[in-house]
């Protein structure tokens, strides 16, 4: 018999939380889907991550978006495209590679960090180098991947590095945040991550076009997602001046589109991030003595 009852995840909002969205809710004022709340959260997360933070549906979603971006930017390519993944990951993270369309190969994993075991990883790479490769490790349970080993072997192969955060969105690698250490990464604000809010997910990018083509991508594709001055949207309209601007689709989009409700859930889980650090900092010391 278990001394200990321990759930899987608990509710981490308390009583003012909930008053807080039941005021927001009670507010006619305020947006339900995705509006302005949502573009809130994704200024801080743009912020405390160093990138360019897209807020999506879910983790899911968020994976999706990265593997139908690089399909869409790369139709040349996408053909002899390789997605290698650790072979403990989640179901979540594998198969939106599958959805779009990829294949894939399993690459075993080692026990220090529980990303890949990266001399059998350049084993794949070297054996596949005539594919367009891409690098997609899984940051598992608060560990840091070994990025300086996997910018190598990305740089050697001509291979793309992303990483799944969804477990590790609090780390640094580099001095840095680890949502920044590669081109494309995830997380989830899913129930027991680290940052809840309830179903929700980012896209992290380096560069700007990148996050442009995303953007256009989660919101259907419609041009007027982008700003007015945006110079994409400025040639494209241009170039079909006989197309109502609300109606002028510039890429083959999805609505993979958070709501303004559930950023609210996530905008009070937010202010809590240096607690949380802090707690699992002390619970890891604690498990490890």
């Amino acid at each position: 018999m278990n001394k200990y009852r321990w759930p899987l995840a608990t509710d981490p909002f308390t009583l003012w939380d909930r008053l807080k969205i039941c005021w927001f809710l009670l507010d006619k004022r305020n947006m339900l889907t995705m509006g302005p709340k949502v573009a809130e959260f994704e200024e801080k997360m743009s912020k405390f991550s160093g990138s360019y933070a897209l807020a999506v549906s879910s983790g899911s979603a968020a994976n999706f978006l990265i593997f139908e971006l690089w399909k869409q930017k790369h139709p040349d390519k996408f053909d002899n495209a390789l997605v290698i993944c650790p072979a403990v990951s989640w179901v979540s993270s594998i198969t939106p590679a599958l959805h779009c369309g990829y294949n894939i190969q399993f690459c075993d994993i080692n026990l220090n960090d529980f990303c890949f075991d990266y001399t059998k990883l350049e084993q794949i790479l070297e054996d596949n180098k005539n594919k367009h490769l891409i690098i997609w490790p899984t940051a598992l349970i608060g560990n840091v991947p070994d990025f300086i080993r996997l910018r190598e072997l990305a740089k050697k192969y001509r291979a793309e590095l992303f990483c799944d955060c969804a477990e590790n969105t609090f780390s640094n690698f580099d001095g840095k945040s680890i949502l920044n250490a590669t081109s494309l990464s995830t997380t989830s604000c899913y129930w027991s991550h680290e940052i809840v809010s309830v179903e929700f997910g980012f896209v992290f990018f380096k560069d700007y076009d990148d996050y442009i083509q995303g953007k256009l991508l989660r919101n259907h594709g419609l041009i007027r997602s982008l700003e007015p001055n945006n110079k994409l949207r400025v040639k494209i309209e241009k170039q079909n001046p006989t197309i109502d601007r609300e109606f002028l689709f510039a890429v083959k989009g999805t609505n993979l589109r958070s709501t303004d409700i559930h950023a609210v859930w996530g905008l009070c889980d937010f202010k809590r991030i240096d607690k949380y650090k802090k707690h699992r900092k002390d619970i890891y010391k604690y498990y490890y003595d």
